[in-house]
Order: structure tokens, then sequence, then C-alpha cells
């Protein structure tokens, strides 16, 4: 019996990925992702003419580089500090007319 257990477990697995398959792939959803990858096929033709110039700056040095500089990135805007700037900005911009024709008085 548990050996007939342990053989049919695979089984179940199996009925549980086709029932989330079967809700995911509607028809409405097959003629939308059909639709998406037509609207992608120029945007990639328009790409590979790029890409030979692109190519020569994919060193190992720039790749790290762009891992460094995203990782950076991504705890620099963080939302508390995007938040803080949004509000320091709008707080400043009310003292830039008063500056800018000072400024231009000069």
């Amino acid at each position: 019996m548990k050996s007939l257990i342990s053989d049919v477990s695979p089984l179940l697995k199996l009925e549980s990925l086709l029932d989330n398959a079967n809700d995911l792939l509607t028809a409405q959803f097959v003629n939308e992702t059909k639709s998406l990858i037509g609207d992608a096929a120029p945007l990639l033709s328009d790409i590979e003419p790029l890409l030979g110039l692109v190519k020569p700056l994919l060193t190992q040095s720039t790749i790290s580089e762009l891992e460094n500089l995203l990782e950076n990135a991504n705890s620099l805007l963080a939302a508390q500090f995007v938040n803080e700037t949004s509000t320091l900005i709008g707080d400043v911009s009310s003292f830039l007319p008063p500056v800018t024709n000072l400024t231009d008085s000069l």
C-alpha cells in the first residue's frame, strides 16, 4: 500500500499542475499573448542592428559595474528616500522663482 501511494504521489502533483495550467491558459489569455508577441516582433528586429554596437561594451568589468550601480540605485531609491526627496523638491520649488529673479537681475 505504501508503495502504491508513493507511486501515485507524482500523479497528484501533475493533476494540480494541469488544473493551474487550465486556469491560466484561457482563450483570452492565449489571444492576448499572441497579440503581445506579434507587437513585440518589430521591436526585436529594430534592436538586432544595435546588438553589434553593444556587444563590445559587455565585458565582465562593465557588467560588474552595472550590477553595482543597480544595487546602489536599489538601496538609494527606497520608498522613504523617494518620498522625502519629493517633499523636499515640493518645498524648495516655492523658493525658486524669487531666486531666479535674483540671478536674472545679476
